[in-house]
């Protein structure tokens, strides 16, 4: 019998969403007393196209991975607004590729972050 090493700490990949979620059209658990932070993997549900997690206490920053080529191929709604998120807006947000198909944005961010993530946009 071998013994398993440890090679160091090590970056994991993100959480895959459950096979079973994967036809989920929406997630709504808005004005629910949800704490926690924002995750990569829901990126990558094909076909959710609501995702209102607004009136929470969500906590934390904006993933990245959300706003890159081919994050959210079907989302038409995302609303974030009224949650204690903090940080700047990814880059990827602005040119990743991903929110093609984004009709409703609704992120509830202060001035300074719409006129930086306009000037993401501007390039």
């Amino acid at each position: 019998m071998r013994a398993a090493h440890s090679r160091g700490p090590h970056k994991s990949a993100p959480p895959t969403p459950p096979t079973c979620c994967s036809e989920l059209p929406c997630i709504t658990p808005c004005a629910t007393p949800m704490r926690g932070v924002l995750v990569p993997g829901l990126e990558r549900l094909p076909f959710l196209n609501t995702l209102d997690l607004s009136w929470n206490a969500l906590a934390g920053s904006l993933p990245p991975e959300w706003g890159a080529s081919g994050a959210f191929p079907s989302l038409q709604a995302l609303e974030l607004q009224h949650n204690g998120l903090t940080g700047p807006i990814p880059e990827e947000w602005a040119w990743g590729g991903g929110f093609q198909q984004v009709l409703d944005f609704q992120v509830g961010l202060s001035a300074v972050l719409v006129l930086q993530f306009i000037t993401l946009l501007a390039g």
